[in-house]
């Protein structure tokens, strides 16, 4: 039996290849949706996020006004799920749409980086992005605005399915512990239980491709060195 690779081999691995590998292998098993909206992309272009999904939601509120829950006043608040941070994680946000603040800035992405967090995808607006890419922290987001998010968003609760705008699909579900790789290209949301075989699926692809690069780098016919099906080898997962 086949040893199980463990987070950091997979993270490295993974870290090997690029968006559009990764796609083609989700793409070939059945999974066309899994890529984030554009508009979400790094600060930097040349940042690699990849890791286990450790999800935050949040939403758009007034800061007067209160959510009615004990859970919420009890146990889950920011500062709470800093504590519950799993180290080698995405930090993912889904902030209710905000097209306004900028909320993860310097101090809460130290605050984030320390806790274990290797990089942060968030569908909304961060904020600090010169203190962000001198901290070589990947943050990945749709924009960055000086407006303070204090009094305008409203923590709700973290590992919970989320919901991010898409690109192929109008939204992509992102589950606690979803695999996620994002470059310049894009960013894919990895269901949980196909991360080594979508790994595995796309080291073969790059393998192929780069003896494809070979053969037409030798001044082969691309009709001929395209005869070859990269993706073969992909077990087919939705029909």
């Amino acid at each position: 039996m086949a040893t199980q690779p463990t987070l950091k081999d997979i993270v490295v691995r993974y870290q090997k290849l690029d968006s559009a590998l990764i796609y083609d292998t989700l793409d070939a098993m059945g999974f066309p949706q899994q890529q984030l909206d554009l508009a979400i992309a790094p600060l930097d272009v040349n940042m690699v996020v990849a890791g286990p999904a450790f999800t935050s939601k949040w939403v758009v509120s007034e800061e007067t006004k209160k959510v009615a829950s004990p859970r919420l006043e009890i146990r889950c608040n920011s500062y709470q799920m800093l504590k519950e941070i799993t180290p080698g994680c995405v930090y993912v946000e889904d902030v209710g749409n905000d097209p306004v603040s900028g909320g993860l800035g310097e101090n809460l992405g130290i605050s984030v980086k320390l806790a274990g967090a290797t990089g942060v995808v968030c569908d909304g607006g961060t904020r600090d992005r010169k203190a962000l890419v001198a901290m070589e922290f990947p943050v990945f987001s749709r924009f960055s605005s000086c407006t303070f998010s204090w009094g305008r968003r409203r923590f709700i609760d973290c590992q919970i399915p989320v919901r991010l705008s898409g690109h192929v699909s109008r939204w992509v579900t992102a589950n606690p512990g979803d695999f996620i790789f994002g470059d310049c290209d894009g960013i894919l949301v990895i269901p949980k239980g196909l991360t080594v075989e979508v790994l595995e699926g796309a080291e073969k692809v790059a393998e192929i491709e780069e003896d494809q690069r070979k053969r037409l780098l030798a001044g082969e016919e691309r009709e001929q060195v395209y005869k070859v099906n990269r993706y073969a080898h992909i077990r087919r997962v939705v029909a």
